[in-house]
């Protein structure tokens, strides 16, 4: 509705903006600057970890290497299969265990550096590291094997790594930031991995087949070829009896 001819706003658009201010604006900002600027200075050595941070220090430490663990046994499993890797589809497949690898060591150092900054010691002791992983170490002998193994691992993180983004809550939202962005990258690999093994499962069915069919087609042109020798005469070509005429 636009101003009347008198350049006055009716009544009932003023009281619509009104409404929409009413609604949309939020309480004043207050916060005692004062006050912030003195904690900040007491604890400096704390780096980012502030008196507003509402959660369990210690127990998100402990909690964010298990993760760590998880992401480099992920990384050491990742690394085996790329190297053993065999078969008409290891190429393409090899590759995604690379690239899988990459993604996850440097979860790991997302993990680790959140570790430092809350305080704590990142856990990279060999000595207990598949222990304190969410996922198993699992190589898997054949190609498919491996698939499997790490589309059941990724399956784990991901559920582990939910159960933590509802843990923290808005206790520590940098925290939860990270792990929501370390659970997305897990789904994205458990959707490559579902997709390759499901691909592979149809091309060797497909191969299956094929290898059927042909076996068949030899086994029907072996009963053609012994069927015609049975038909053959056992005498001459003209089925004379040879001795007849020797």
């Amino acid at each position: 509705m636009h101003a009347s001819a008198w350049g006055e706003t009716p009544q009932f658009e003023l009281v619509y903006q009104l409404q929409i201010k009413s609604t949309t604006m939020k309480q004043p900002f207050k916060t005692d600057i004062e006050t912030i600027r003195a904690r900040a200075r007491e604890r400096m050595r704390d780096g980012a970890v502030t008196h507003a941070y509402n959660a369990d220090r210690e127990q998100v430490i402990d909690v964010l290497n298990t993760v760590l663990a998880t992401e480099l046994v992920c990384v050491l499993r990742y690394k085996s299969h790329y190297f053993m890797a065999q078969g008409i589809h290891a190429a393409p497949v090899a590759a995604e265990f690379l690239e899988h690898a990459n993604d996850e060591q440097q979860h790991a150092d997302l993990v680790a550096r959140r570790i430092t900054q809350l305080g704590g010691v990142p856990n990279f002791d060999p000595a207990g590291l598949a222990t304190r992983s969410h996922a198993d170490y699992a190589q898997g002998s054949t190609l498919r094997e491996m698939i499997v193994e790490d589309l059941i691992a990724e399956r784990i993180a991901i559920e582990t790594y939910l159960e933590i983004v509802r843990w923290l809550g808005d206790d520590d939202p940098t925290t939860r930031r990270m792990m929501e962005e370390l659970l997305q990258a897990e789904e994205d690999h458990a959707d490559d991995l579902a997709n390759i093994l499901g691909t592979i499962d149809e091309a060797d069915a497909a191969s299956h087949d094929a290898t059927r069919e042909t076996e068949h087609q030899g086994h029907r042109a072996d009963a053609r070829a012994e069927a015609g020798r049975r038909h053959e005469p056992k005498n001459g070509g003209d089925g004379r009896n040879d001795e007849k005429y020797q």
